[in-house]
């Protein structure tokens, strides 16, 4: 079997390493042959590449929505068609002033409805893309917890970091609750905010760490951290993220405070491996709870990196994925 896999870039950005690259061995093992292909940017370039799509037996395209012109020269061109999405591609991010695209929502139409079949990272965006085709399966976004040495596996310190890694076009999320940092800062010692990223913000009072994200680094970066912050605001877009901050908080033995947003409170068992927190009361509260808390956050912590082992394994979810394409080659 030969699968082209078109991917919106290389392993510099996390949706295509975790989507598709992280894979690759386990499909090497499987005598799957992958091509991997950055989505060109020029028209010359993209059609030309397209022309090549009837080589390969499936056609797996990661998030990006075409133009549907030429969504039209790819599906004469692949023999199957899969696609991927871990977010939510039919609305606009936060912040815009309209949420509602019809050309978004246009272009994800036709792709999911010429699909054989679609891979959705969450319930959210499964039920998005069944409005227009059934043939729809879901496959959490996962990683090797091998990979990610445990925080209780560090020396003692006297300090205490909040962290907080992601890229700058949800960094806003985490403005939402500086205040709430600012007056943690004023009642407990040693208090620090770590912000692992492409871009960084201040705060008025806490003192802010700022580490550029590097992949090599990423793994001792959340190791770092003592607490895993994931604040985010309740909206059509927020709702189609498959959580991916906390599974790596999680994988590193850390208790999280998140929002309950969408797939978020799955993957948080309030009170069992972190806390999910709406107002700035609540966040507060159980931001308050942990710091003051070594022990607690030890076992909220443990039980963190069992969920993860048990529901968001690299090494479970790769024969799913085989799987899966498997089926569409079959069919």
């Amino acid at each position: 079997m030969k699968v082209a896999f078109l991917v919106i870039g290389g392993s510099e950005v996390a949706s295509s390493r975790y989507r598709v690259l992280q894979y690759l061995p386990f499909l090497q093992e499987a005598g799957i042959e992958a091509k991997i292909t950055v989505i060109p940017k020029g028209t010359v370039e993209r059609w030309h590449f397209f022309r090549t799509l009837r080589d390969y037996d499936i056609t797996f395209i990661q998030k990006k929505l075409f133009q549907p012109w030429e969504l039209a020269y790819i599906r004469s061109k692949a023999l199957r068609l899969v696609y991927d999405l871990d977010d939510a591609v039919m609305y606009k991010p936060s912040g815009d002033h309209s949420r509602i695209s019809f050309s978004r929502w246009m272009k994800f139409r036709q792709m999911v409805l010429k699909s054989d079949l679609i891979i959705a990272g969450n319930s959210y965006l499964m039920e998005e893309a069944k409005k227009y085709n059934h043939k729809v399966e879901i496959l959490p976004t996962v990683l090797d917890s091998h990979l990610y040495r445990p925080v209780w596996e560090r020396p003692v310190r006297n300090k205490t970091v909040i962290g907080w890694i992601g890229s700058r076009s949800n960094l806003r999320y985490l403005l939402n609750i500086q205040e709430v940092l600012d007056e943690l800062y004023d009642r407990y010692q040693g208090l620090e905010l770590k912000i692992v990223a492409d871009d960084f913000i201040n705060l008025e009072k806490m003192p802010v760490i700022k580490k550029e994200w590097k992949e090599e680094d990423e793994a001792a970066d959340l190791q770092s951290f003592d607490i895993g912050l994931m604040p985010l605001p309740d909206d059509p877009w927020t709702r189609g993220k498959c959580g991916f901050k906390l599974l790596q908080y999680m994988a590193a033995g850390l208790p999280v405070v998140s929002s309950p947003v969408g797939v978020n409170q799955e993957i948080v068992k309030d009170g069992y491996n972190g806390f999910l927190a709406n107002s700035k009361e609540e966040w507060y509260l159980r931001l308050s709870t942990l710091i003051s808390d070594v022990a607690l956050r030890k076992i909220m912590g443990q039980r963190g990196r069992e969920i993860l082992e048990e529901k968001y394994s690299l090494h479970q979810a790769a024969p799913r994925f085989i799987e899966l394409l498997r089926a569409v080659y079959k069919s």
